[in-house]
C-alpha cells in the first residue's frame, strides 16, 4: 500500500507546475485601410502611404500566456503577387480604425505604417499567406489580452512590381495562437492532502496488526 502512495506521489511532483497548451483560432472582427487617399472599414486595399490596410481581432476571451502566433491572410486573387509586406504594430483603438475619426485618417495611416515592426512576407495572390509573428508581436499580443489586437499591413513600394499592391476587397484574416495556462495548484495540494491521510491510516493499521 505505501509503495502504491510512493509512486502515486511521484507522478503528482511530475506534473506539478506543468502546463496545460492549447491552440485558438480567432477570426478578424474588422478589416480595412486609412489612408492620405480615403478611408474604408469593407475595403483592405493597401498601396503605399495613400492607403495602409489593418486587421482586428477580439483577444477578449483570451486567458494564459501566448507562447506563439500564426497571422493568416487569404489572397483574393488581387494585388501583385511578389509584393513585400511589411506588418506594425496599431496604438489606435479599434473604434476609429476604418473611419475619419478620432485621429483622423491622415495620422491612423501613420500609425499602421511605423512604430514596432512585426516582420514582413512577400505576398501571394492566389493563396493563403501565413506568417509567424516574431516575438515583438507576441508580446504585443499578450499586452492586449482582454480586448483588441490590431496589426497594420503596409505596402511600401507601390509602384513597384506589378503596381505592388496588396489585396483589394473585403477578404479578412486569421490569427491562430498558441496558449499555455499553469495546472491549477490548489487541486494538486487537495491530492497531496488525500495521498498524505491515506498514508497515515495505512502506518496506523499496519502498527496494530
Amino acid at each position: 500500500m505505501l509503495r502504491r502512495i510512493g509512486i502515486a506521489c511521484l507522478m503528482l511532483a511530475a506534473t506539478a507546475g506543468q502546463v496545460q497548451a492549447a491552440m485558438i483560432s480567432l477570426s478578424s472582427v474588422k478589416d480595412g485601410r486609412n489612408g492620405n487617399g480615403g478611408w474604408s472599414a469593407s475595403n483592405d486595399y493597401s498601396r503605399g502611404v495613400g492607403s495602409v490596410g489593418f486587421r482586428s481581432f477580439d483577444l477578449s476571451a483570451i486567458t494564459g500566456t501566448i507562447i506563439s502566433a500564426k497571422l493568416l491572410l487569404p489572397g483574393p486573387n488581387r494585388g501583385s503577387s511578389g509584393v513585400t509586406v511589411q506588418l506594425w504594430d496599431v496604438s489606435t483603438a479599434v473604434t476609429y480604425l476604418g473611419t475619419n475619426a478620432g485621429p483622423g485618417t491622415g495620422n491612423i495611416s501613420l500609425d499602421l505604417r511605423t512604430g514596432t515592426s512585426f516582420g514582413a512576407f512577400v505576398y501571394d495572390a492566389n493563396d493563403v499567406n501565413e506568417v509567424n509573428l516574431d516575438s515583438a508581436a507576441v508580446s504585443n499580443l499578450n499586452a492586449s489580452i482582454g480586448g483588441h489586437w490590431s496589426v497594420g499591413i503596409y505596402t511600401p513600394d507601390p509602384y513597384g512590381i506589378a503596381g505592388g499592391s496588396f489585396g483589394y476587397g473585403n477578404n479578412g484574416g486569421f490569427l491562430e495562437l498558441a496558449t499555455a495556462e499553469p495546472v491549477p495548484e490548489p487541486a494538486s495540494l487537495a491530492v497531496w492532502s488525500m495521498i498524505g491521510g491515506i498514508g497515515f491510516m495505512a502506518r496506523r493499521r499496519r502498527k496494530r496488526s
